[in-house]
């Protein structure tokens, strides 16, 4: 695994290297709290150290996540317990920590807070998320309407002789 990329670099985030920012990624991040990761790289909330305040770093500023489920990243920073990455916490999230409760799995498996096993605080912190919901960065309405307005006065002026 190679290490976090610091805050600012287009890269941060990407703990494995792969390219994007995922559940792989904040497992990897997980590796290093206690120890083994370069605190210089790894430490991306800035404190001085690797722990559990820098993977939820990591998933609201990093993570990205995909609301149409068509495999395309439909923005970037979730919610600690939106364990599917579709951008909502909700029944589909609780349904996966439920199907794993008790076993030792990563955070896709409903692990929220890095302790390897999905217990009572991991749905403590899926309950304390629940019901939000990551926004696409989108233009209002009204937005829309004046630069579509501003495009065509140019056509409505008129021409004086």
């Amino acid at each position: 695994m190679s290490p976090v990329l610091g805050p600012g670099r287009p890269d941060a985030g990407d703990i494995d290297g792969d390219g994007d920012v995922d559940a792989d990624d904040i497992d990897a991040l997980c590796a290093y709290m206690g120890g083994g990761g370069d605190p210089v790289i790894c430490d991306l909330d800035n404190d001085g150290d690797i722990d559990e305040d820098d993977v939820v770093f990591l998933i609201m500023n990093y993570v990205a996540y995909d609301t149409d489920g068509d495999g395309t990243p439909d923005g970037q920073g979730a919610f600690r317990g939106d364990f599917n990455l579709d951008g909502v916490v909700n029944g589909t999230d609780l349904s996966i920590m439920n199907a794993n409760f008790g076993d030792p799995v990563g955070y896709a498996g409903g692990n929220a807070n890095c302790d390897g096993i999905v217990n009572g605080t991991d749905l403590s912190i899926l309950a304390s998320q629940f019901g939000n919901i990551a926004t696409v960065v989108v233009p209002e309405p009204l937005t829309i309407s004046l630069l579509g307005l501003s495009a065509c006065l140019p056509l409505l002026r008129r021409r004086r002789h």
